[in-house]
């Protein structure tokens, strides 16, 4: 560990780590899934499996992979209070990206009967905050905290106030304001304007995941190391889409969908190498050597003896499209039909 850096050595599993804990779930030693999930039919469009024991660093990649993997030029990524974190929210705003999240409460001023932060009034035009006794907390210097650039504002009359005693033991209350607060601030409004936002989260992500953990059992993973349990995941993951497309829209029209779309499209394996469908063929063009691609089941035959005009790498049938690609420990697949159905 001194050599490596690492602070925590599995026995069981070396890529698993502890997890996040809470009562009821302690001292967990495993791996994060994140997913994101369209609201609609509830179709996971995108996951990872992550080793970071906490979600906080997690919503932007997230949100941005689901906006491509959709296709749409702006979504709004809703997350529970485990996913707040300041960066995040300003980075999906940056990509176009609208983030709700709700927003933990972390100061014990309100436990023990103070003002909290929330009591403070922002005047924008002013550049002013308004305290509960109404005396304005102005601005007085710039400094850079934990990585972000704050502006320190509070009042010169603190010390004769009448209702000192519920908002600070201290000479004056200070206030920090992030240079990127208005994007806070925007989103605490959204959710302030439509609660059931919150409430629409937890109805459409936590259905996948009562699903899939229902099929894996009590033990829930069955590999180890983080590559093989990233494919195992997308397996899960892929059985879960089309579970629901057969649901949506019934095995002929998801047959029918997925023939129209294989004779029209380009799967990509890799840089400089794609595989172009036509028809019930497959023929990839030159490029280098890259991993097989692996199937969910028997579906790919064996290339037969390529006739004259075939190219040598030809696979003669190709009966149904549920193959995966296991690349860079994910699996890409379904994306193709599922999301333009």
């Amino acid at each position: 560990m001194d050599t490596t850096g690492e602070t925590q050595v599995p026995l069981s599993d070396p890529d698993a780590k502890s997890m996040t804990t809470t009562p009821r779930m302690p001292k967990v030693v495993g791996y994060n899934v994140q997913t994101a999930v369209e609201a609609k039919h509830h179709l996971i469009v995108a996951h990872e499996v992550t080793t970071f024991g906490y979600d906080r660093d997690a919503l932007s990649t997230m949100a941005i992979a689901a906006r491509d993997a959709m296709g749409a030029d702006k979504i709004e990524a809703i997350a529970d209070k485990g996913y707040f974190k300041s960066e995040e929210i300003f980075a999906c705003e940056t990509a176009g990206i609208t983030a709700t999240v709700s927003k933990p409460l972390t100061s014990g001023a309100a436990a023990r009967g103070r003002f909290d932060r929330a009591d403070f009034v922002y005047v924008t035009n002013k550049d002013v905050y308004v305290c509960p006794a109404g005396e304005h907390l102005t601005y007085r210097s710039t400094s850079e905290l934990d990585g972000k650039v704050q502006r320190l504002y509070y009042s010169s009359f603190c010390a004769g106030c009448m209702i000192k005693d519920k908002c600070t033991p201290s000479k004056e209350r200070r206030l920090r304001r992030w240079e990127h607060e208005d994007v806070l601030e925007r989103m605490q409004r959204r959710i302030d304007d439509d609660p059931s936002k919150l409430a629409l989260r937890s109805m459409t992500v936590e259905h996948p995941y009562g699903t899939i953990k229902a099929w894996m059992g009590n033990t829930h993973f069955k590999m180890r190391r983080l590559k093989n349990l990233a494919t195992e995941m997308a397996l899960h993951v892929l059985a879960y889409n089309i579970t629901r497309v057969m649901n949506i829209i019934g095995v002929p029209t998801l047959i029918q969908a997925m023939r129209a779309y294989l004779g029209s499209c380009q799967l990509h394996t890799g840089p400089n190498h794609h595989h172009r469908l036509t028809g019930r063929q497959i023929r990839p063009n030159a490029g280098p050597k890259r991993s097989k691609p692996t199937t969910s089941r028997k579906s790919i035959r064996k290339p037969q003896t390529p006739a004259a005009n075939d190219s040598p790498h030809s696979i003669r049938t190709f009966e149904t499209f549920t193959s995966c690609r296991i690349q860079d420990d994910r699996a890409v697949c379904l994306e193709f039909f599922l999301l333009d159905i």
